[in-house]
């Protein structure tokens, strides 16, 4: 049993991903500009208003870290339609904002999520 945690502790390592409840990134942003890790969220389109948007709580299983935080807004962002996206570590929810005359597809935002052990387990959409 301890060889087996000691494989799953290097395993998380390599990955880059450790526990963590601090906001501040792990490593120096590169030379590209970065994309925020503390609880920030990613580009809106300036052109939508707010009440314009259709918004989702998504909850999300298997968030460790800020790695983890920013793979699943990158892997939420990228769903069609998505305007933007604001995940929340401690709590595993994602706030995702949806474009007017698009739905968030939660069938492909969970096949995409289970592809690297993120478990969609809730979407709600709430009401404006």
């Amino acid at each position: 049993m301890k060889k087996i945690m000691m494989v799953a502790v290097a395993a998380l390592a390599l990955a880059g991903c450790t526990q963590s409840d601090s906001q501040e990134p792990t490593q120096a942003p590169s030379t590209e500009q970065a994309k925020p890790v503390g609880g920030d969220e990613t580009k809106k389109d300036d052109n939508v208003s707010n009440a314009q948007l259709v918004t989702y709580e998504v909850k999300v299983d298997g968030m460790m870290c800020d790695g983890c935080k920013k793979h699943v807004t990158d892997i939420l962002a990228a769903q069609e339609g998505v305007n933007d996206v604001t995940v929340d570590l401690k709590t595993g929810t994602a706030i995702v904002h949806v474009k007017p005359g698009a739905t968030f597809d939660e069938a492909k935002a969970k096949d995409a999520l289970d592809v690297d052990d993120y478990k969609l387990t809730a979407c709600t959409r709430i009401p404006n």
